[in-house]
């Protein structure tokens, strides 16, 4: 009896995860994880070294990838893996931490999850992902729409009230505005609203194609979100009138905000360091104020 029920939920995880904005173009095999502290079972597929997985997304603003490997006898600190989309093709290094809380249903030790997130700039999109590690890694993939809504939200563009300067982004031919900051950004919504925030790190033009930063998001003096990420140099877009500088591809973040005035303050975390921004709000949000 307990065999039977086991299958059964495993049958309807993978339904639920893989549902959706995710599809794999080919068979995969799924490797189930337990959580001990809160009990439930994840579900991830397993890339075997030098084995690829073949996946579209579509109709998502951000896509995450979620990492892990399964630890073996060999103490290795990092595995490697690359992502492809259309020619453009990204190598990823992520560390190897043994985890606390989980493993797989088979007993097997796990490392703790890696993340990456990526703004979808078409609404098909398909993606390669390469294991190029000696580790087998355990893969899960999540299509966010607007913070994991079932519902489509339509964007308009936000100029805030306090910035620094406007820089101008090019791709393509089309431009767009982006704000820049000494410290901080200072924006009022009117809730319910969505805010989608569109963030670029500033390169100068050396030999360093990847650097982090951080910032936070700011509601009425409390700190509600920490954001870092990972920049990479864009092959796409350049500053209008700056030659020298180069920005980095867009990391994407959304944070819905409930009803009432919400005076927000983006702060910038990175020393040294030039982040730009560009926002924008749902639709759905100045049609109510109407």
């Amino acid at each position: 009896m307990k065999k039977t029920i086991i299958v059964f939920l495993l049958s309807s995880i993978s339904w639920l995860v893989w549902a959706g904005q995710v599809k794999f173009n080919s068979s995969v095999e799924e490797f189930p994880l337990f959580n001990r502290i809160n009990s439930k079972i994840y579900n991830y597929v397993l890339v075997k070294s030098g084995a690829k997985v073949d996946f579209t997304i579509s109709g998502a603003d951000t896509l995450e990838i979620i990492t892990r490997v399964i630890i073996d006898a060999k103490e290795r600190t990092e595995y490697e893996y690359s992502l492809q989309k259309d020619a453009e093709i990204r190598r990823e290094a992520k560390s190897i931490k043994a985890s606390k809380d989980t493993r797989g249903i088979g007993g097997e030790e796990v490392s703790a999850y890696n993340n990456l997130k990526i703004a979808m700039t078409n609404d098909i999109q398909r993606f390669q992902f390469s294991n190029i590690s000696a580790s087998s890694i355990l893969l899960k993939l999540n299509a966010d729409l607007a913070n994991q809504s079932n519902t489509h939200i339509e964007y308009v563009h936000f100029t805030p009230d306090v910035y620094k300067s406007e820089k101008t982004i090019i791709i393509d031919d089309k431009s767009y505005t982006y704000y820049a900051t000494n410290s901080s950004i200072e924006l009022t919504l009117e809730g319910p609203v969505v805010l989608k925030i569109i963030s670029r790190l500033v390169f100068d033009s050396n030999f360093v194609n990847k650097k982090k930063y951080e910032f936070q998001v700011i509601d009425n003096g409390d700190v509600i979100s920490s954001f870092s990420e990972e920049a990479y140099k864009s092959d796409k877009s350049i500053i209008k009138d700056e030659e020298n500088l180069i920005p980095s591809t867009g990391d994407v973040n959304i944070i819905k905000f409930g009803k009432g005035i919400h005076k927000i303050e983006i702060k910038d975390g990175a020393v040294n360091r030039d982040i730009i921004f560009r926002f924008y709000i749902s639709k759905s949000s100045i049609e109510l104020e109407k």
